[in-house]
């Protein structure tokens, strides 16, 4: 306490200042952290701060010595916005300046405390058949099917798209036109097309192609396994009359 000649006393105090940083994204600007102070007795305490919000602890007494820390127990899925991102363990809970800071009279000491996130992807297949009871044997050498993709994350945003091919029946080759195959971020929902296959392909030209039928209608991308698609056409036998 500062006393000026009139006897007046001035509180000798000042401020800190916690902020939240994560680096590789997947939070929202309001989700709060549970970071902890120490200034000495009576100076403690646990703040909720958010990447958005740095929040200050007011009149902490000069020359006191400060510190924080995070409790990294508190990061869990449910802080995330969705399961395409996860906690790393390496640079989480990093708090900057390392050491303890000392508080001065009317002005305010700085803590961060960082952590990081990475992005998990998925894969995608799509599978060709023919229905129940037909087979290749009934279309020309190297008959082929094609087809196109999509992953939009979220949801109306088209990050990866492209084509497929297959020749007969079997698990088809894709190709990316847009985004990549090998970044399609966890919980994108996928789609397939086919394009509408020739009655050429037919040994027999009596036999044409119903609609393909494609299951499912979409498929979200999920870890442990690609969103599976399976495009499966039937033949056809289109029958005249004779008049005699």
């Amino acid at each position: 306490v500062k006393t000026d000649v009139q006897g007046s006393q001035e509180a000798l105090v000042g401020s800190l200042q916690i902020s939240k940083i994560v680096t590789g994204g997947g939070v929202l600007p309001t989700t709060p952290f549970a970071i902890g102070y120490n200034c000495g007795t009576g100076f403690t305490g646990t703040v909720n701060v958010t990447t958005a919000t740095p929040v200050t602890v007011n009149n902490i007494p000069n020359g006191r010595s400060c510190t924080v820390s995070e409790d990294t127990a508190q990061l869990t899925q449910s802080k995330l916005i969705d399961a395409s991102f996860s906690w790393l363990t390496t640079g989480s809970g990093v708090v900057a300046p390392s050491g303890a800071q000392v508080i001065a009279t009317n002005t305010t000491k700085s803590f961060s405390v960082t952590n990081a996130t990475t992005r998990n992807y998925g894969t995608l297949q799509i599978t060709k058949k023919l229905a129940s009871g037909f087979s290749t044997s009934m279309l020309t050498p190297g008959a082929g099917f094609s087809g196109t993709w999509s992953c939009a994350y979220p949801t109306g945003t088209v990050v990866a798209s492209g084509t497929w091919t297959v020749t007969g029946v079997g698990t088809a080759s894709l190709t990316a036109t847009t985004g990549s195959l090998s970044t399609i971020p966890l919980t994108s929902v996928c789609s397939v097309t086919e394009n509408t296959p020739s009655n050429s392909l037919f040994l027999d030209p009596s036999y044409s192609w119903k609609t393909p039928t494609i299951d499912p209608a979409t498929a979200t991308v999920a870890a442990g396994a690609p969103a599976s698609f399976t495009v499966t056409n039937t033949p056809q036998q289109n029958f005249g009359t004779l008049q005699i």
